[in-house]
């Protein structure tokens, strides 16, 4: 076995062993933060730049993400657990800032906004780790 199936062997082990509420949880936090994008990205897409309806369009993708049931995902095989994982936080590495850029066009407020939405980032995840602290 090479290196890196190896490292890849124990990255998809480590996933397979988390609790399903972990996963759960950095889901809900990728709809939380993606469904609003995709919503505004679209309006901004289509020609519409009042901030207005751009905040509109994140409220209505929090409250859309809010009702999906998230709860009832259970994926158990190591592998699709492992690249949920990966992608998930990949695409949240770069969500806060592109909802940001979408939201509030001014680069000084934009940059507020930014950090604000990194932290609420980290506090949502941080809130999975916490909340679940030995689920299942």
């Amino acid at each position: 076995m090479d290196i890196i199936s190896h490292f890849l062997d124990a990255g998809f082990n480590w996933a397979g062993q988390l609790p399903t509420v972990y996963v759960q949880g950095i889901v809900r936090t990728l709809l939380l933060f993606g469904l609003p994008a995709v919503f505004v990205a679209t309006m901004f897409a289509r020609g519409n730049r009042s901030i207005f309806f751009q905040v509109i369009g994140c409220v209505v993708g929090l409250l859309l993400a809010a009702t999906i049931p998230v709860d009832i995902l259970d994926v158990r095989n190591r592998y699709i657990r492992g690249w949920v994982i990966v992608l998930s936080l990949a695409i949240l590495a770069f969500l806060p800032a592109m909802l940001a850029f979408l939201l509030v066009p001014p680069a000084g407020p934009q940059r507020k906004v930014r950090v604000f939405l990194y932290v609420m980032l980290g506090v949502l995840l941080s809130a999975t780790l916490i909340q679940s602290g030995g689920g299942s």
